[in-house]
């Protein structure tokens, strides 16, 4: 108990400190991109004006591209340190949907581009104190690959490359503020081994049968808050992970994240993994909102990609018409009715160290689901003042579960179903 407390102490004082940091420069130059030639029209490419203010605003020591009211069509575009890309309220950043504007030459950790060699639209590679903020709106204008992706998937072909929105690659002191991401190809906002991200009063939205479209995605990161964020995607709405290493930094990780304030919509809830074999440790959810998500608050990973997931934090929850409310699982995609042990290894996924306290959920299907492997079972997860409603109740299987006022109303069989080496105590 002490180390949760000197845990959370730790992590409040990270907060504090993120949240007072207005990291890149403002109140420097001004540089209107429609001074550099953008016609804002939404036709013709903008890509070379955005960028010209951008790399003009960066020689002068930093300011602020503005991007006023229109629609601004671009090609992927590079920020950089010291400055901020402003969208004013009627500004949309409007992606290409041409696949060939996102093919990279370059590749490895040093870059935005994902396994398959493409550039996000925004692009932010070791850089620091740099930011996007404003009210406006970052389009990924994606409907075009989801249908591809849909095709693909129908007649059985390998899945589309699709580009990233928003990528920060190597980066530090990171704000994203105010800002509508929508429509992304697949994720929208992905920090990846950066430090000091504040990411506040975003909204990000797409259709909730858009395929891959992750809301925020810290992978590898460390001192990362979100807070006030409104996500209604088809995907996880947050997911961290820490599924790659980068030889420079082996031991990264992510660690040291909160969440708070946030609303989330469709989607698949605020996930851990699955790619966790980097670890993750010293995470926050709290004071959050979860209406109609596919899952609520997920761990999940499998062997061959795990890692050591620790000192996680879920406190002030409320959930209505989610399902399951609480999964932790050792295996992913899905959970097989039988298996038998296998041999432990450094990617054999390890949970412990987990609190849940004063969770409210109703309207959901299923309770939760909380099952380990028969070689590695889940251990030292701490359910508190939980009080949810729904169809079925909680299956344990290969974990252990202490439990503190935990009413679980279910319609039908059993609150607790347990199997192999599931227990609960308390």
């Amino acid at each position: 108990m002490k180390r949760y407390f000197i845990g959370a102490c730790i992590m409040c004082l990270f907060c504090l400190q993120g949240s007072g940091n207005t990291h890149a420069q403002e109140k420097g130059k001004v540089c209107k991109v429609t001074d550099f030639g953008a016609k804002a029209n939404g036709v013709d490419k903008d890509t070379k004006a955005i960028q010209s203010a951008i790399d003009n605003c960066a020689k002068g020591g930093g300011g602020l591209v503005k991007l006023s009211s229109g629609k601004y069509l671009s090609d992927p575009i590079f920020l950089k340190s010291k400055v901020t890309l402003f969208l004013d309220k009627s500004a949309v950043l409007l992606a290409s949907q041409n696949p060939g504007d996102y093919q990279s030459t370059t590749s490895g950790a040093n870059s935005t581009v994902n396994s398959r060699n493409l550039l996000a639209l925004v692009n932010v590679i070791n850089q620091s104190d740099v930011a996007i903020a404003g009210k406006g709106t970052i389009d990924g204008a994606g409907a075009p690959w989801w249908n591809a992706v849909r095709l693909a998937k129908k007649a059985g072909q390998p899945d589309v490359v699709r580009p990233r929105l928003v990528v920060f690659s190597h980066c530090h002191r990171v704000r994203v503020e105010g800002i509508t991401l929508m429509n992304s190809p697949s994720f929208h906002l992905v920090p990846t081994f950066s430090d000091d991200v504040t990411i506040k009063d975003v909204t990000i939205k797409a259709p909730a049968n858009s395929p891959n479209t992750d809301g925020i995605d810290p992978s590898s990161s460390r001192h990362v808050w979100i807070s006030h964020c409104t996500i209604d995607n088809g995907d996880d709405n947050i997911a961290i992970k820490s599924g790659h290493i980068d030889p420079a930094h082996p031991d990264a990780g992510s660690a040291d994240i909160t969440i708070s304030e946030c609303t989330f919509l469709h989607g698949h809830g605020v996930s851990i993994g699955s790619e966790t074999s980097g670890g993750v440790r010293n995470v926050i959810v709290e004071n959050c909102k979860f209406l109609g998500t596919q899952n609520g608050l997920r761990i999940k990973s499998l062997r061959g990609q795990g890692g050591n997931v620790e000192n996680i934090i879920y406190r002030n929850i409320q959930m209505e018409g989610v399902s399951p409310a609480i999964t932790f699982t050792s295996y992913y995609p899905k959970i097989p009715k039988e298996d038998t042990r296998q041999a432990i290894t450094v990617k054999t996924p390890v949970f412990h160290k987990i609190t849940v306290t004063n969770l409210f959920a109703k309207g959901g299907k299923i309770a939760g689901i909380i099952v380990g492997l028969p070689e590695k079972p889940l251990f030292n997860i701490a359910l508190k003042n939980i009080k949810i409603v729904s169809q079925t109740g909680f299956f344990v299987k290969n974990a252990t579960i202490k439990t503190s006022n935990v009413q679980i109303s279910n319609q039908r069989g059993r609150a607790f179903v347990l199997e192999n080496q599931g227990h609960i105590t308390g």
